[in-house]
């Protein structure tokens, strides 16, 4: 009789050592859905503040565009290919009408 009754004391701290760890486990899921959530939404915010939607005037070009939006310190050259990578055209392709994004320094 006693050793059924052991056995069934080690049978409930099993399950009871069992339960614990699965409930620690959902609780650092939890956690790790919520953190990676979390930093998707700052990914996204930080990309909005770096560029900036501009629609093309007529007769203006992408040198223009690229001078009046770079930085002091930065080669209009660069912003102009910056350009071009992000919005997927070449300088010659904007047309008045266009809108295109423009990083902003």
């Amino acid at each position: 009789m006693k050793a059924a009754n052991t056995a069934i004391a080690r049978n409930k701290s099993h399950k009871s050592i069992r339960n614990t760890v699965l409930v620690m486990t959902a609780v650092i899921l939890f956690i790790m859905i919520v953190f990676s959530a979390f930093s998707g939404v700052e990914s996204d915010a930080s990309t909005a503040d770096t560029y900036r939607q501009v629609q093309v005037s007529q007769g203006e070009t992408l040198w223009e565009i690229a001078s009046e939006y770079s930085s002091s310190n930065q080669d209009v050259r660069t912003t102009v290919k910056e350009i071009c990578e992000i919005n997927d055209i070449q300088p010659g392709d904007i047309q008045a009408g266009d809108t295109i994004f423009v990083p902003v320094q």
